[in-house]
C-alpha cells in the first residue's frame, strides 16, 4: 500500500503544471492509513534542495491518518492528491521539516501539523491552499497536541481563488498555543477560510515577520486570535490590514490581542 515511484523526469509534469510554476524531476509517493513510516534510503539532497523539483503525496485507498516518515525532513516543491476533504489525513512527523519550494495543499487532502513534541515546520517559499488544477485542501493544527507547534511561511500565503479551502485549528479540547509565522503577504479570497480559535482552550497566534512591507486582504472568512508584529527595528517595514476580520484575543490580559 506504500510505493515510492519516480513518475517522470521532465521540465513540466504531464497532466498540468503545478500552479504558477514549472518543475523538473517528480517523485510520487502513494500511501494510506496502513503506512508505517518506511522511507527509501539514498541521497536525496540535490533533489530536495532544488526548489523546482516536486514531491507528490497521493492517497491510495480507504480512509484514516497517515503520518509521514521522520526520515523525510526536507522536500523541494510539495503537493497532494486523492483526498476527500474529510477523513483522508496526512500528518507531518514528530520532526523539524523544511520545504524549499512552493507548496500547494490541494487534492482534497487534510494536511495536519505534527501533534507530538514541539517542532517547526518551515516553508521557505509560497504556500497556497487549493489549486486550480487539482481541488481544494485543508491545513490544520491539532488543538489537543502534546506540545505547541510552529509553522513558518517565509513567502506569501494565500488560497486558490477557484478551489481554496481552510486553514484551521481542529479538536480544540487542549490548552495549546501554536504559532504561525508569515513573512510575506496574506490573501484570503472568497474561497478561503481561516479559523484559529475563539479564545477558549487552544489557539493559534499569528506572528508577522520579514524585513519587507506586506499586506493582508480578505473577501473570505477569517477568525484570528492574536497578532504579533515582529518586523524588526526599521520603521519602513510594515504590515497593512486592508480588509476586516475577527479577532478573539483578550484586550485585558498580559498578552493582548495585538502586540507590536
Amino acid at each position: 500500500n506504500s510505493v515510492f515511484t519516480v513518475v517522470e523526469v521532465t521540465d513540466r509534469h504531464i497532466g498540468g503544471p503545478t500552479p504558477n510554476q514549472s518543475h523538473g524531476a517528480v517523485m510520487e509517493y502513494r500511501l494510506n492509513s496502513s503506512y508505517t513510516g518506511n522511507f527509501p534510503g539514498g541521497d536525496f539532497g540535490d533533489f530536495n534542495n532544488y526548489e523546482n523539483a516536486l514531491v507528490i503525496y497521493a492517497w491510495d485507498g480507504g480512509t484514516g491518518t497517515a503520518t509521514l516518515s521522520s526520515d523525510a525532513t526536507e522536500y523541494p516543491m510539495l503537493w497532494f492528491q486523492g483526498g476527500n476533504l474529510n477523513n483522508r489525513i496526512i500528518q507531518f512527523p514528530d520532526a523539524d521539516v523544511t520545504v524549499n519550494g512552493r507548496v500547494n495543499i490541494n487534492g482534497g487532502i487534510r494536511l495536519r501539523v505534527n501533534n507530538n513534541s514541539s517542532k517547526t515546520l518551515r516553508f521557505k517559499n509560497d504556500v497556497q491552499i487549493g489549486s486550480g488544477c487539482c481541488g481544494a485542501g485543508i491545513f490544520e493544527f491539532n488543538g489537543n497536541s502534546t506540545a505547541n507547534q510552529t509553522v513558518i511561511i517565509e513567502g506569501d500565503f494565500d488560497f486558490n481563488a477557484t478551489n481554496g479551502g481552510t486553514f484551521q485549528l481542529f479538536n480544540n479540547s487542549g490548552a495549546n498555543t501554536h504559532k504561525l509565522i508569515v513573512n510575506g503577504d496574506i490573501d484570503v479570497p472568497a474561497s478561503g477560510t481561516i479559523n484559529f480559535g475563539d479564545g477558549s482552550n487552544s489557539v493559534v497566534n499569528l506572528e508577522l515577520q520579514g524585513l519587507t512591507s506586506n499586506a493582508f486582504t480578505n473577501t473570505g472568512s477569517v477568525n484570528l486570535h492574536r497578532i504579533i508584529m515582529n518586523k524588526g527595528k526599521n520603521q519602513s517595514n510594515s504590515f497593512t490590514f486592508q480588509d476586516n476580520f475577527n479577532l478573539s484575543g483578550s484586550t485585558n490580559g498580559v498578552n493582548k490581542a495585538i502586540s507590536i
